[in-house]
């Protein structure tokens, strides 16, 4: 059984991304928050793609309005602090789900 990913356990994967080290909906953990900062216009790719994977790691079954998180595109155009953060969370993610 896997345990359970909690609120403090998110915002950590999320602290390991330097695009979101300033976002709101972190701390403390709020995925609405982090989603409408995400849609926000000054917001460039490698913010949007670092907050679809938080997201998409809390809750993969919400249609968030910053849109799917796209492995492949994430990694385009993420700089190799923001892969490093991607596989190292990833990693972590895989042995933990989302508390209900």
């Amino acid at each position: 059984m896997k345990a359970e990913l909690s609120d403090f356990g998110i915002a950590k994967i999320a602290e390991m991304f330097p695009s979101l080290n300033k976002a709101e909906g972190i701390w403390p953990w709020n995925p609405e928050r982090l989603d409408v900062w995400a849609t926000e216009f000054e917001r460039n790719e490698v913010e949007i793609h670092s907050a679809r994977y938080v997201l998409r790691t809390w809750n993969p079954d919400t249609e968030w309005a910053c849109g799917i998180f796209d492995q492949n595109a994430a990694l385009k155009c993420w700089d190799q602090s923001h892969q490093l953060a991607f596989m190292e969370a990833d990693r972590i993610a895989n042995f933990v789900r989302p508390s209900s």
